[in-house]
């Protein structure tokens, strides 16, 4: 967690606190993912099963049903954990940033 140290970086003002806590939030949130499959191209044998959040030194990825977890160390190590068998591809698909509001 990258807590400001500094007292200077810290609100002086109660009203200044939600903004400061905003900013926290923002710096120190986890990149979100999913995990998708495709037989041989075809959209119809195409999927997503699985989705994450990508965190400095981890990744965490849930089955879309939650029935299944993996801890990773990076999130791309995470699609092999939810491949079926040797003739799917697996696709790591990095999800845009929400905006943000203070």
């Amino acid at each position: 967690m990258s807590t400001p140290t500094h007292p200077e970086q810290r609100p002086d003002e109660p009203q200044d606190l939600r903004a400061f806590l905003t900013a926290l939030a923002v710096e120190d949130a986890p990149r979100c993912y999913a995990i998708a499959y495709d037989y041989d191209g075809n959209p119809d044998d195409s999927g997503i099963v699985a989705y994450g959040m990508a965190f400095p030194d981890h990744a965490e990825t849930i089955s879309r049903n939650g029935d299944y977890r993996v801890l990773t160390v990076e999130a791309e190590h995470a699609q092999r954990h939810f491949a079926e068998d040797d003739e799917v591809t697996m696709h790591l698909i990095w999800l845009p940033q929400p905006a943000t509001s203070t």
